[in-house]
């Protein structure tokens, strides 16, 4: 593929952008996280509900937060467990340029 003058490595290029969202991704999902509480925020107020009694969300009693957390730890096992992953992130960019390579629409 040619960009003006120069020769476009399509590899490298995912390589890098894989590295930068990799690197950032904890802070995307913040952001996202964030975003989503204040945009939740803001539908209830222009509703004029409270969200604590639209969802019935109450405090949760103490000797519940053992069990509550046991559970998140066996589902976080169960899932890593069970996902096919990529053994690291070189694996899942050498895919994802493998695609890029192979679909026939031309980069922008």
């Amino acid at each position: 593929m040619m960009a003006g003058n120069e020769e476009v490595d399509v590899a490298a290029m995912t390589e890098k952008v894989m590295d930068v969202v990799m690197s950032q991704a904890m802070t995307m999902t913040l952001i996202a996280g964030i975003l989503a509480l204040l945009i939740y925020a803001i539908v209830f107020l222009i509703r004029r509900k409270k969200l604590f009694t639209e969802t019935s969300i109450g405090p949760m009693p103490v000797n519940g937060i053992l069990p509550v957390a046991l559970v998140a730890v066996g589902f976080n096992v169960m899932v890593s467990m069970l996902l096919p992953l990529p053994r690291s992130r070189r694996a899942g960019s050498h895919l994802i340029s493998r695609i890029l390579l192979s679909s026939e629409m031309e980069m922008w």
